[in-house]
């Protein structure tokens, strides 16, 4: 690819819909923590108790507290990006992003020859871009689409790292 096709692509980088998106995590995180705590029990094998019913409804609270926490979170961090307009723009060498920091959003820059190594989990939906001292985090499902997420891979992923 040409450096002259890569100046000045901008990327929108916020989610279309945050809690929708975000339900299922959600709902777990409340369902584990609402259940034991309405009707508690425990787990028996035959008739011998392994783990006793306060044990398990604390076990599941917590569990449930946290995984309704980052969820929480995630969702907080998405409608800040979509308040914000957050874009990602590659301009030559040069890739500008948006990160949360405090409560804001701070645009980062990296440049695209200090990239050291890409990880793309297409599982997790995210892509890891690795450099020299740090490291930046792109979730796919934050980009408009699939093909606008290939084209900034395909953009920063020039050397195949």
């Amino acid at each position: 690819m040409e450096r002259t096709e890569k100046i000045g692509k901008s990327f929108k980088y916020a989610p279309k819909s945050t809690i929708a998106s975000r339900m299922p995590s959600l709902l777990l995180g409340m369902i584990l923590v609402i259940v034991p705590t309405i009707h508690p029990f425990g787990i028996y094998i035959r008739n011998i108790q392994i783990i006793s019913h306060k044990a398990l409804t604390a076990i599941s609270v917590v569990v449930g507290l946290v995984i309704a926490g980052i969820t929480i979170a995630k969702i907080m961090k998405a409608n800040m990006l979509m308040r914000n307009n957050a874009r990602i723009t590659v301009d030559g060498d040069k890739v500008t992003y948006p990160v949360i920091s405090n409560g804001k959003v701070e645009y980062e820059s990296f440049n695209i020859s200090d990239i050291k190594r890409i990880d793309y989990n297409k599982g997790d939906k995210r892509c890891d871009v690795r450099l020299s001292e740090q490291y930046a985090v792109f979730d796919v499902g934050y980009f408009e689409s699939k093909k606008q997420f290939d084209e900034f891979f395909e953009l920063i992923n020039v050397n195949g790292k």
